[in-house]
């Protein structure tokens, strides 16, 4: 892989970051790629090269590119860090194992000087949400890591597919994902800054995303805006860690993120040790406004934050529900019904440390949902089996295919 034509351009109030990549192994076209913000914000604007390097090198890593090239100064203590991110996704993915050498044409240095502040990346969700309320409360607003910026994506979890590329719904949905995120950055006296960014595309398969690239992607954008400040907060995911004690491998990971730091930019995985998403919603009771403006839909229908029937927008109605919270909420319906319950799955296992969470607190007060929660918990621990291939079904079937062959 190649990173070339590194440039800095002002076009339509925009400012805007700009490369050219250019896959040597893998069988894409060469592309533009892209981060930009308002031109009032164009001043925030960091290394561009930084940026791409970062945001580059695990699609580099996964589709085989024997390099990454790049003819722009790099700072060498991201060029460090990246290796180490790279062995860490070789040890949980063996498929991948290899490794791939960066290769710098210009001078290695610390491409940016540490400018004091701190920006946490705001989607809106309960997460989010969370780590803006727990900053506000336990860090003195004029302390250098008390956040003073959030920062909203357009190009991940909105328009963060190829064939959405100037889609109007997806357009219209990060509008009003921006007015949710406005209510609470006005809230808290933080600028919202919005970044629109493609770098996704660079391996936009969901699977892949969530499991490798997103850490890496969200990080590519901290050093793009490395003018917010030298620390740059990506929220935890708030779920029990499983018995055996093993950190689900997540493409944002408490050992993961911090590779994608350099001299000038600190990537802080925040908040992992708050591992219950019940106690994440219930430290919300303090802070209306965030419970109000939420936004976990990741396809909400026009002129709406939440469609209601999406996996998330119901297991979040029902934790809110269970805490009392549900009338706080502007954006999310009432009491979730048997039928909407089960008209969704548990699709991880992340999913399912939530759900397990949501019935145990729902069988000590008898909740008429226990049961349809307990069988949608069950289901899916016969799913991961039959996947496995430890259900008596898959046995039998591989030891048929073992004799026919």
């Amino acid at each position: 892989m190649i990173i070339r034509k590194i440039e800095r351009v002002t076009e339509n109030r925009k400012r805007t970051l700009k490369a050219t990549i250019v896959w040597e192994q893998a069988s894409f076209n060469p592309d533009t790629y892209y981060f930009s913000v308002d031109e009032k914000y164009g001043e925030l604007l960091g290394n561009p090269a930084d940026a791409f390097l970062c945001g580059a090198i695990l699609p580099a890593f996964i589709h085989g590119e024997e390099r990454v090239k790049i003819d722009e100064e790099v700072c060498p203590q991201l060029v460090d860090n990246l290796h180490e991110a790279i062995y860490w996704i070789a040890a949980w993915y063996p498929e991948y194992r290899r490794e791939i050498p960066i290769q710098i044409e210009a001078s290695l240095k610390s491409s940016a000087d540490r400018i004091p502040g701190s920006a946490l990346f705001y989607s809106g969700g309960v997460d989010a949400a969370f780590s803006l309320a727990h900053n506000r409360d336990s860090i003195p607003i004029d302390h250098p890591a008390s956040v003073s910026r959030l920062i909203l994506i357009h190009g991940f979890d909105i328009g963060g597919k190829r064939v959405e590329k100037e889609n109007p719904a997806s357009e219209e949905a990060f509008l009003i994902a921006k007015e949710q995120a406005m209510i609470a950055a006005d809230e808290y006296g933080a600028d919202l800054i919005t970044l629109t960014t493609n770098i996704r595309h660079l391996d936009d398969r969901s699977g892949i995303w969530g499991h490798v690239y997103v850490g890496g992607a969200i990080s590519a954008c901290a050093h793009a805006l490395s003018g917010c400040g030298d620390l740059f907060y990506i929220s935890a995911e708030g779920a029990n860690v499983p018995a055996s004690g093993h950190f689900p491998h997540f493409g944002t990971h408490p050992v993961l993120d911090h590779c994608f730091s350099s001299y000038a930019v600190n990537i802080k995985h925040y908040l992992a040790n708050y591992d219950s998403r019940l106690k994440r919603v219930s430290a919300l009771k303090g802070h209306k406004v965030l419970l109000k403006s939420l936004r976990v839909c990741f396809n909400p229908p026009k002129e709406m934050p939440n469609c209601q029937k999406c996996e998330k927008c119901v297991r979040t109605r029902l934790q809110l529900e269970l805490l009392g919270l549900i009338n706080d909420s502007n954006t999310l319906k009432k009491c979730v019904t048997e039928q909407e319950l089960s008209a969704v799955a548990i699709t991880s296992d992340v999913g399912l440390a939530m759900y397990e969470e949501i019935y145990q607190m729902m069988l000590s007060i008898n909740h008429p949902l226990v049961r349809s929660v307990k069988t949608k918990i069950e289901n899916y621990k016969v799913y991961k089996k039959w996947k496995a291939g430890k259900t008596w079904k898959r046995r039998a079937a591989a030891f048929i295919n073992s004799i026919l062959k």
